[in-house]
């Protein structure tokens, strides 16, 4: 059993505590991770989440182009249904695991979950009819344990490099979570691994060290950039998927997928979350919008915007120490 512990007060949880407006927000769920105080009330569910052998989970630390991916998964896995895809939010289609819990402080937010899935996430997953396409951004060790032991569902991990990642992560929060904190004082909290699900890394390494089992696909955000339809057919051998993709498919999929066309689709980039709170979306400029938008740049370097000397000098240390046992590379630019 994985053992939930209250975080001890010091510098970090004074952060925390600030930056998302509520005192003891957060829990201690084991080997560096923290996730809300409300994941205790779906954990078990979790744990005991029964797997069936045609389910594809999409893993990930946020922001490593699984909201990308996802969609990709989705279509290859429905015969290519861009209708559906358009009308039928993705979390709906393919809805995170976890969601109940990471926006369970926010009435607005936690409304929106309850009322769409009839419930929590856990329990919204279990009652979808198969093929069940799911997300989770949980690292390993916190999985359903059925889906870790067995290994007939699908899993497809994606990863970027660190700098990027936690860039998008930090805007993502200023958006999804109102959340009140420097960039300095982010950077200073993934370093002592006290930001939401911990280190990316440590979420990485154990996806990463299971790349060869039979069931799951490792891809690189970075790969994705570089050539997306090599990766789309990656993904289709990978879940079997019945139709042999024509090249014109891979063409549609790929333009149904553009940045300018994601960033503009309702069903993807979570406006009809995030701006459920209409006092936020009134006070919100345009100029602050296109900085923490859901979906913001997709772009490789963007740290280099963000990141002084000083902050890159301790990132590239923080991410040797993590990697100095494994072969795992990253692209920064």
């Amino acid at each position: 059993m994985n053992e939930l512990s209250d975080l001890p007060e010091n510098r970090y949880t004074k952060i925390l505590d600030r930056a998302f407006h509520i005192k003891n927000n957060f829990i201690d769920a084991g080997h560096g991770c923290i996730l809300p105080k409300r994941y205790r009330d779906i954990s078990e569910q979790i744990k005991n989440f029964d797997i069936r052998t045609d389910d594809v989970f999409l893993c990930s630390f946020p922001r490593s182009g699984s909201t990308w991916l996802q969609e990709i998964l989705w279509l290859l896995g429905n015969n290519l249904d861009f209708s559906k895809a358009r009308v039928i939010i993705q979390q709906v289609r393919n809805p995170t695991l976890e969601l109940s819990a990471l926006f369970s402080d926010d009435k607005n937010k936690a409304d929106w979950i309850k009322d769409t899935m009839k419930g929590n996430s856990v329990e919204f997953a279990h009652s979808m009819t198969s093929q069940r396409f799911l997300k989770t951004h949980l690292p390993w060790h916190l999985l359903p344990d059925k889906l870790k032991r067995e290994n007939s569902a699908k899993i497809i991990y994606t990863t970027r490099n660190p700098k990027d990642q936690i860039v998008s992560f930090y805007h993502y929060c200023l958006l999804a979570h109102q959340m009140d904190c420097s960039f300095e004082d982010f950077i200073d909290l993934c370093l002592e691994d006290k930001i939401v699900y911990g280190s990316p890394l440590k979420h990485m390494l154990p996806f990463y060290d299971r790349r060869n089992q039979q069931n799951i696909l490792f891809i690189k955000y970075e790969d994705m950039k570089k050539d997306l339809p090599a990766i789309i057919r990656q993904c289709a051998k990978h879940l079997e998927i019945k139709r042999e993709l024509t090249n014109r498919d891979i063409e549609e999929i790929c333009d149904y997928v553009k940045f300018e066309k994601m960033e503009k689709n309702s069903s993807v980039n979570l406006e009809t979350i995030v701006f459920r709170d209409q006092e936020f979306k009134t006070n919100i400029d345009s100029e602050q919008y296109n900085k923490v938008k859901f979906i913001r740049k997709g772009c490789v370097g963007d740290w280099q915007n963000y990141f002084t000397s000083e902050i890159n000098e301790k990132f590239d240390k923080w991410i040797e120490e993590q990697l100095k046992s494994s072969d795992m590379t990253f692209d920064y630019v």
